[in-house]
């Protein structure tokens, strides 16, 4: 199991550090509205990348595929977000923040191809003895998959590459073993390592890698420790 590990040298935790991202004011009033970002590098064939939200920096180093970020807070409205190698912009899209809103950004696709996905993540509380998670598709050329135990139990369905499910509760406290499927196949494509999904946590299990790839780019999957 992953948590959702930081950039190197970036403050911890949700709304750990608040970025100007560029705005015009020179003074920003503590009462300005925010949202909530993390930034994550899944586009398996990339270098290491150093990400921007408009000038500001994400990562003060460079950081491989597979890295994903901690949640950190940034002002909301319209922001560039960019990666970099070493000082040269390949890759940049313009987000829209909302106030309030909390965000998962993802750098998927091959490197020559690559792009920024946006998802809202809603994050929710959890029902008593239960945890949520919700399944993402991050694997380039893939067809939409499905997200089931080793056991036959379909968890999410469906999941069409560059999009997430909404988080769905499922028993917590227990040792899950995931499978990741092609949609409506009883084959499996990936079996994630046991993990113990606790009560009152939230989770995002990722697929990512080529779909059809091999070695340190073929497919794969993770879990992410939301909250």
């Amino acid at each position: 199991m992953k948590h959702l590990k930081t950039f190197k040298n970036l403050a911890l935790g949700i709304a750990a550090v608040l970025l100007a991202a560029g705005c015009a004011k020179q003074n920003n009033d503590p009462s300005d509205p925010t949202s909530t970002l993390a930034v994550y590098h899944v586009s398996p064939d990339a270098p290491k990348l150093i990400f921007k939200l408009n000038s500001s920096l994400l990562n003060t180093d460079s950081v491989g595929y597979g890295t994903y970020g901690y949640y950190v807070n940034a002002y909301s409205g319209s922001r560039e977000i960019s990666a970099y190698q070493r000082e040269i912009k390949k890759t940049n899209t313009t987000i829209t923040l909302k106030e309030g809103s909390i965000y998962s950004i993802w750098l998927t696709g091959a490197w020559a191809t690559s792009e920024f996905v946006i998802l809202e993540d809603k994050l929710s509380n959890p029902p008593a003895g239960k945890a949520n998670v919700r399944f993402v598709n991050m694997s380039p050329g893939s067809p939409a998959l499905d997200l089931v135990t080793s056991t036959g139990t379909s968890v999410i369905s469906n999941t069409a590459y560059k999009s997430g499910s909404d988080f769905g509760a499922v028993d917590g406290n227990q040792n899950y073993n995931f499978v990741i499927r092609q949609n409506g196949s009883t084959v499996d494509k990936v079996l994630l390592p046991s993990v113990t999904i606790q009560a009152g946590r939230i989770y995002t299990i990722v697929a990512k890698g080529f779909y059809t790839g091999t070695g340190a780019t073929a497919l794969s999957g993770d879990v992410l420790i939301n909250y």
